[in-house]
């Protein structure tokens, strides 16, 4: 049973409360949860490697001026949606902020490998291309494909979703989970430290592909998804008991 299945943002709840029928509501219950199980693990994996590419930035003589007003703003941008997932967390009648978190966590421990695989792929390019301070760039350009990936995972997310629930606009409801905010503003720092990259395809750098592959396709799998969640689970078994028997009262009474 999952335990993020009830976290509805606000309109829609209140859409779903005044108009839907029980069965409408169900169904925007699996969908809320499909949004933070998917989109919002995408997103917090983006959110940091996007943080390690700003600590690498920081060590440079480039922390200044406009970059370091686009790394302040794009972890900024970012956290207006942490807030939400945060809120949607405790605002919810039980606190699942913990839980939720070592779900995210057990999510990471998954593809992290294959992250760093990814990025070594990306350095390894620059270091044939004798680029200075691959390193670094390696780093940026990472977050930069990161990000990306989020803004895909959110986008095939509402199309997936959209018409499931008449007079819903869940697009609109969820779109402080679509991170292009926060790439587009991280793409002016790619511009500025990774030259060699900006405006290039994924395709132009050997392997790279297949490694972004690879994580998409781990990010997708159901079963990494199950297990981060027994094992958030598990480390919080109290409340998801609680929320678990929340979740059957709820579902009792919209049977009635």
């Amino acid at each position: 049973m999952n335990a993020f299945k009830q976290n509805i943002p606000a309109t829609a709840y209140c859409q779903a409360k005044a108009e839907l029928t029980k069965e409408e509501i169900k169904t925007l219950h699996a969908i809320s949860s499909t949004f933070h199980t998917t989109v919002g693990s995408v997103n917090d994996i983006a959110h940091s490697y996007l943080v390690d590419a700003v600590n690498e930035i920081k060590k440079t003589k480039h922390y200044r001026h406009d970059i370091k007003h686009a790394c302040k703003e794009a972890l900024e941008r970012y956290k207006n949606f942490e807030r939400r997932e945060q809120a949607t967390m405790q605002h919810s009648y039980v606190d699942r902020r913990v839980l939720y978190m070592d779900f995210l966590d057990g999510v990471m421990a998954q593809v992290q490998g294959d992250i760093f695989k990814l990025y070594m792929t990306i350095k390894q390019h620059l270091d044939r291309q004798k680029a200075k301070e691959s390193k670094l760039k390696a780093h940026v350009f990472l977050a930069h494909i990161l990000l990306d990936l989020s803004v895909h995972f959110f986008d095939a997310f509402a199309e997936a979703m959209k018409n499931r629930v008449a007079g819903v606009d869940l697009r609109g409801t969820f779109l402080a989970g679509r991170l292009a905010y926060v790439f587009n503003i991280w793409d002016e720092v790619v511009k500025r430290l990774t030259p060699e990259l900006h405006g290039k395809d994924i395709d132009d750098i050997p392997n790279a592909r297949l490694a972004a592959q690879i994580i998409e396709q781990k990010l997708s799998d159901v079963e990494v998804l199950y297990k981060a969640g027994r094992e958030a689970v598990e480390l919080n078994k109290e409340t998801a008991e609680e929320v678990i028997r929340k979740m059957e009262e709820e579902k009792r009474e919209l049977n009635k």
